[in-house]
């Protein structure tokens, strides 16, 4: 399975810019509020091109091939919904016995999830290239071995990550992932909440359209460990007409980071020779046809500076974080 995972993460990007970019053409066309044209909206997923949603049930799709060496491993697996959002994840786990007993829960991610039972133990693997995790995370109930515990995500000069999942001590229903971020300054603590129970039957319906007005945006390589190695990423804001974007890739195994502005991109014929050879080695890691990124981010460059589609996409992103509250 691990290694499966991780030829999925070398061959298939992550990329939630496509789709806002696809949603931000239906709304140019419709001439409609931009909440009419979401509610109606209908998402896909795009090979090579996918958000956690589609690398999911592209992974899924992979991991048929064990079935002859596992027979029913495949009706087991699935995917599985994730609330990164809880304001108090043990009262969330005390009072119910589901999502499905919220008004309206807030399924921002999807992974992959297998469960199994080792001598009566029961427990549950987890691949989430989503989140560009580079190994089948392995949670028992009893926390005893083979249970993972705590694991180094990431190890970046500006930061590094920790991850560890652990079943609910309140509800075992419920994996609690825990993410630690320790930077120079402070060290941030935060928990999700993954549901075991049942699989996530509506993940392109519900979690692929929350993500077309989700603030963070991002088109990332990653290799084999997942590590994220070339891309672009931005968080989407209002009244600001400089909006930056990040641009980063690798020089001798080393990350670079730029930021440059969108406004800059809105003529690309303008452009410096310097700007145009950051975007061209990008473009080149992240194994896309020449010009591609570039064409990208001017595309991205109009639909920022539309003013009335951003304000009306973080409205509808705060209506919706109001109602999972």
């Amino acid at each position: 399975m691990e290694d499966i995972l991780r030829r999925l993460l070398v061959t298939e990007k992550y990329d939630s810019i496509s789709n806002f970019l696809s949603f931000y053409d239906s709304y140019m066309k419709s001439q409609r509020p931009l909440r009419d044209v979401f509610d109606d909206y209908i998402p896909s997923t795009r090979p090579f091109r996918h958000t956690c949603v589609g690398l999911g049930l592209e992974l899924l799709r992979r991991y048929r091939c064990l079935e002859s060496r596992f027979p029913g491993v495949r009706k087991s697996m699935a995917i599985l919904s994730c609330e990164e959002s809880v304001k108090d994840v043990d009262a969330y786990c005390r009072f119910t016995s589901g999502p499905h007993e919220l008004l309206a829960p807030d399924k921002e991610h999807v992974l992959v999830g297998v469960p199994i039972e080792l001598d009566g133990r029961r427990g549950l693997l987890i691949a989430d290239p989503g989140y560009h995790i580079g190994r089948i995370v392995t949670v028992m109930v009893d926390g005893e071995e083979p249970h993972t515990g705590w694991f180094n995500q990431s190890n970046e000069p500006e930061a590094i990550k920790d991850y560890c999942y652990a079943y609910s001590q309140l509800n075992t229903e419920y994996v609690v992932w825990q993410e630690r971020v320790e930077r120079e300054t402070d060290t941030k603590l935060q928990k999700a909440l993954i549901y075991t129970a049942r699989q996530y039957c509506d993940a392109i319906n519900v979690t692929e359209k929350r993500n077309l007005v989700y603030r963070l945006r991002s088109y990332v390589s990653r290799d084999y460990t997942g590590r994220v190695t070339a891309g672009i990423g931005f968080l989407i804001k209002t009244n600001t007409p400089d909006l930056l974007f990040s641009l980063f890739y690798q020089i001798n195994k080393r990350r670079r980071k730029f930021k440059f502005r969108f406004s800059d991109f809105e003529d690309i014929s303008s452009l410096d020779d310097s700007i145009l050879n950051h975007v061209s080695l990008c473009n080149m890691q992240l194994q896309l046809p020449k010009g591609e990124l570039l064409s990208l981010i001017h595309q991205l460059s109009k639909a920022v500076a539309d003013h009335a589609f951003i304000s009306q996409c973080l409205d509808i992103n705060v209506h919706i974080c109001q109602m999972c509250i």
